[in-house]
């Protein structure tokens, strides 16, 4: 798998969790589930009760991870840089580790704002 198939695979998995944590309307009506009388105990944190809610877990905790590692990134594109000693290859990679980061970093940011602009926006609750 080439870098620029696996960057579009973990962007594209982290819409569709933006999206579905976003999305309250997609939940079953009372009536459908009427038919099933059994419990089953939720051990999950965030007790999600639907689809969306665990998708909003999931994604939470992604971003959670997610910064903290940016970070690190960050860190080692900079270290890469300053040992490089004049090796432009080398300087060079941690030229492109530090954009990466960087872009990771906004996307993850500008993601969970962008669905809480478009909420607001239409008024989803």
């Amino acid at each position: 798998m080439s870098k620029n198939n696996f960057l579009v695979l973990i962007v594209s998995i982290a819409v569709v969790f933006l999206i579905l944590s976003s999305s309250s309307s997609m939940s079953l009506n009372q009536t459908s589930l009427a038919a099933f009388n059994f419990q089953i105990d939720n051990y999950l944190a965030g007790k999600p009760t639907s689809i969306s809610g665990l998708a909003l877990i999931i994604a939470t905790f992604l971003v959670a991870l997610a910064i903290p590692v940016a970070v690190l990134i960050i860190i080692y594109a900079g270290f890469l840089m300053l040992t490089s000693g004049g090796n432009p290859e080398r300087y060079k990679k941690g030229l492109t580790a530090l954009r990466l980061a960087v872009l990771g970093l906004a996307i993850i940011l500008i993601g969970r704002g962008f669905v809480s602009l478009i909420q607001s926006l239409l008024s989803v609750k």
